[in-house]
């Protein structure tokens, strides 16, 4: 969960840091629409809070595996859209995959039966917090890495990301399933 948690929030925290660019770079948008777009993924990040408890009895173990499409179908949309009201739409989605998928992180980490859940999630925050911290870092290593030459490269290929990081929660959960039919 700790890497994993370190890959999802650099992500993530790449909007903060590249939406306005985006909007710059297509001529669709100001500084000021960047700024909002940041409120807009707030707004999803409250939605998602408010609705935690039902997202997670409605998706169940598949959590994991919806907010990352989620997150991955979001920076697709951002990457190719050449309107502020899609971006704005997605940058709501956006929010909303990744608080599911945090508080999701914590719930089951807090419910371990082993009796390490203090010891666990201080090791989350560290890795939201390093998440955090290395997202310039991955940026630059990404832009030196892709052959884009805008910003749109940038959320295309950690939208790729987030497909695969689906990909393979999903095949965890298959996995999970099967064994459990076995016993």
């Amino acid at each position: 969960y700790f890497i994993l948690l370190i890959l999802v929030v650099t992500i993530y925290m790449s909007f903060s840091i590249k939406s306005t660019a985006l909007l710059l770079e297509k001529g669709i948008g100001t500084a000021t629409d960047g700024s909002n777009l940041l409120a807009l993924v707030g707004l999803g990040s409250m939605l998602a809070g408010f609705l935690f408890g039902r997202t997670l009895t409605f998706t169940k173990n598949w959590t994991v595996a919806i907010s990352f499409l989620g997150l991955g179908i979001s920076l697709f949309i951002i990457a190719y859209s050449q309107t502020i009201i899609w971006i704005s739409i997605a940058s709501i989605f956006c929010g909303f995959s990744f608080r599911t998928f945090v508080p999701y992180l914590f719930n089951e980490v807090n419910q371990n039966q082993a009796g390490n859940s203090e010891r666990d999630t201080a090791l989350l925050l560290i890795g939201f917090n390093l998440g955090a911290a290395f997202t310039p870092m991955s940026i630059a290593l990404l832009e030196r890495i892709i052959p884009f030459k805008d910003s749109s490269g940038i959320f295309f290929t950690e939208g790729l990301i987030m497909f695969l990081l689906a990909i393979g929660a999903v095949s965890i959960q298959i996995k999970s399933h099967l064994k459990m039919k076995d016993l």
